[in-house]
């Protein structure tokens, strides 16, 4: 019998927001694929309005790269689309994520909310806190 070993995907909650009052807080949970660096997922974008809460979901897809490089070891570079695939509707476009080491539990991340208007939302520097939901022995 051979010992064969098979790549488990590397699967993580990452929560993006500035934590201050009204700001809004990116929810993603995303499956990275350890042998291409291929990465899937869904994202939730939750602000607190007058009234309640402002909420829309999007659909990510894209890669992961280790760098190597000074204080940013592993960026995440991602694409999205609205959840449900509405025309006009409003989703994250573009997501960045940079984490400070290899499969790390903080960074940051920079977004585009495309929002059906001449002019997207863009979002920079926001920070990331990573739960990794499953460690390989």
């Amino acid at each position: 019998m051979s010992s064969t070993s098979i790549p488990m995907p590397k699967n993580g909650v990452f929560t993006i927001t500035t934590g201050a009052p009204g700001a809004p807080t990116v929810t993603a949970l995303l499956s990275t694929d350890t042998t291409d660096g291929a990465v899937t997922g869904t994202a939730t974008s939750t602000q607190v309005v007058s009234g309640g809460a402002a909420t829309f979901k999007s659909s990510l897809h894209g890669v992961e790269h280790a760098t190597g490089l000074g204080g940013v070891a592993q960026v995440f570079s991602l694409q999205g689309a609205a959840l449900p695939p509405l025309m006009g509707a409003k989703h994250i476009s573009t997501m960045a994520i940079s984490l400070s080491a290899v499969w790390g539990t903080e960074g940051t991340a920079s977004y585009t909310v495309y929002n059906d208007t001449p002019t997207p939302v863009v979002m920079k520097n926001v920070p990331v806190k990573v739960q990794w939901l499953l460690t390989e022995k």
